[in-house]
């Protein structure tokens, strides 16, 4: 299944497997969409991208259950308004959502999955264009669930500004901990003024995608590995016959843009203040 990429830019969560590329093409014409794993590492298969856009609703929505699920307890309304400006921030207000990935995090989803996809990442003299695995889930509630349990696990610091109601905080908490790769300020911006837009968000029922073809198997041949876990992406490429045939995640530039519009017509608040982390 092939997909046109789309122009839009983003910063994506540097988690998962470290970047190892291979100048070795290898292929596997007869052999399933898997990867030989490091011993006691957890088995992931590669699926389809699936687009599975959410409206802001819907995401907040699934969000907040996640929350309760998680901490016992409903999040307060700016806790909620902050998780899902960075859902909006990662996916394009949702229009770039797959898989039901909410937070751009990359290597394999809770029940194993991936889907590779083509992403940026850092800015300006450092930017660059890879291949890489993100986490794949069978449902929207799934997706939700790992990405706040993620947060607990790894990012607490930004968990504990989020609770706050600091979306700045929770934003440069999330920059130390090596979440993303992008530019800190243009994040900073878009993940504020969407947090107060998303304020105002009601809650709407979250749509479902019938699981087998969210989780379908990648109908391209798989390489070998090049070791460590870590899947050659230029392979994949080769694999594919197509340069586009893995959709570009970079939602970064999109959801920077459309909060510098908005600006444009709805400025900062005058009490926002500079943090040193």
């Amino acid at each position: 299944m092939l997909y046109p990429s789309s122009p839009v830019a983003s910063s994506i969560a540097s988690l998962g497997l470290a970047q190892q590329l291979s100048p070795r093409i290898e292929r596997q014409n007869a052999a399933p969409a898997r990867a030989p794993q490091r011993a006691g590492a957890p088995e992931f298969s590669l699926v389809n991208a699936v687009r599975t856009q959410l409206t802001p609703g819907e995401a907040k929505n699934a969000l907040e259950s996640a929350w309760r699920d998680t901490f016992g307890e409903t999040p307060s309304a700016e806790t909620s308004a902050i998780l899902t400006a960075q859902w909006a921030h990662e996916t394009g207000r949702g229009g770039l959502m797959f898989n039901f990935n909410f937070g751009g995090i990359k290597g394999a989803g809770p029940s194993g999955h991936s889907v590779l996809q083509r992403t940026k990442e850092g800015y300006g003299d450092t930017e660059r264009t890879i291949r890489d695995r993100f986490r794949a889930y069978g449902s929207a509630e799934e997706g939700a669930r790992d990405y706040v349990k993620l947060l607990n696990a790894r990012f607490p610091k930004a968990l504990e500004a989020a609770r706050e109601g600091d979306a700045e905080g929770f934003v440069r908490a999330l920059k130390q901990r090596g979440y993303f790769t992008g530019d800190e300020s243009a994040y900073v911006r878009s993940v504020t003024h969407l947090s107060r837009e998303m304020l105002g968000t009601e809650l709407r029922p979250v749509r479902q995608i019938d699981q087998s073809t969210l989780l379908a198997k990648a109908d391209f041949p798989a390489p070998r590995a090049t070791g460590a876990n870590v899947v050659d992406p230029a392979a994949f490429a080769a694999a594919a016959g197509s340069p586009e045939f893995a959709p570009f995640v970079d939602s970064m530039s999109i959801a920077d843009a459309l909060a510098r519009s908005a600006l444009s017509i709805t400025p900062f608040s005058d009490d926002r203040r500079d943090r040193d982390g």
